[in-house]
């Protein structure tokens, strides 16, 4: 499989409106594994490079919580925005669902990889990162000190992406449970 050919058709699907869920095969799968373990491997690495195969994982019509030290690591060494973006949507997809759908708890080390990325990074990754932790249920008082920090003071709420990321502090805030 070429992982640039499939990212290709899977944006000209997006572009024509459609939201595909795309079957990997085993081989794929592995192929896509691989690649991402080469790309942490390479100390040269370049952050657009792993954004196709982000993409493709964030439309898997499966679940892969196996990925979940591909993402704790990529958490860890991705520096830029929009990189770390996609790595959220596909983070969401494959241990947040994927856990949800085999009923178990989120993995304690997923929930404190997004702590950092709640922290000190743009607007715009702060908002995804929320997004990923309003999904964490309860479970997300574990963040609780970062959460707070991130509360846009009164004036900044009426900035689009700060009344947003007010909103998803709300609805998380409401998950917790009330002493």
């Amino acid at each position: 499989m070429n992982i640039e050919d499939r990212y290709r058709a899977l944006i000209s699907q997006l572009k024509l409106g459609k939201q595909p869920r795309l079957p990997f095969s085993l081989e794929e799968k592995k192929q896509l594994f691989a690649f991402w373990q080469s790309w942490i491997d390479n100390s040269e690495r370049c952050e657009q490079e792993l954004q196709p195969l982000l993409c493709l994982l964030s439309h898997s019509k499966d679940y892969y919580p196996e990925l979940l030290n591909f993402f704790i690591t990529s958490f860890q060494i991705i520096e830029g925005d929009e990189t770390t973006v996609f790595l959220l949507g596909a983070s969401q997809l494959h241990i947040i669902q994927g856990a949800i759908q085999a009923g178990e708890r989120f993995p304690y080390e997923y929930i404190m990889a997004l702590k950092p990325l709640l922290i000190a990074k743009a607007p715009q990754v702060n908002e995804w990162a929320l997004r990923a932790v309003a999904d964490l249920g309860p479970q997300s008082i574990l963040l609780k000190d970062a959460i707070l920090e991130l509360r846009p003071g009164a004036m900044r709420v009426f900035s689009g992406q700060q009344k947003t990321i007010h909103q998803l502090i709300g609805h998380i805030q409401d998950s917790w449970p009330k002493v």
